[in-house]
């Protein structure tokens, strides 16, 4: 059972969405808040961030118009991790 962070509660707590990376959110019937109770790291895991940094150094001119591998391996790489 979930307990809500704010009041302690453990009783009445209810699904209410889900947040930007995919986590199931709660919210507390007894202090109205919403909260995550286990939360995903935002960003890439390190076998995507792994492969994106292949292909970005192998450049596969063949098979992918350079601009877009450019393009995609950026934002993977850049994106931070926290």
């Amino acid at each position: 059972m979930h307990q809500c962070p704010h009041c302690q509660s453990t009783e009445r707590q209810v699904k209410s969405g889900f947040n930007r990376t995919g986590s199931q959110r709660l919210q507390c019937q007894a202090c109205r808040r919403q909260y995550t109770p286990d939360s995903n790291p935002p960003g890439y895991d390190d076998k995507t961030r792994e492969a994106a940094l292949k292909l970005y150094l192998e450049r596969m001119r063949p098979r992918y118009p350079v601009h877009l591998i450019d393009a995609v391996s950026y934002l993977i790489l850049v994106t931070p991790r926290t």
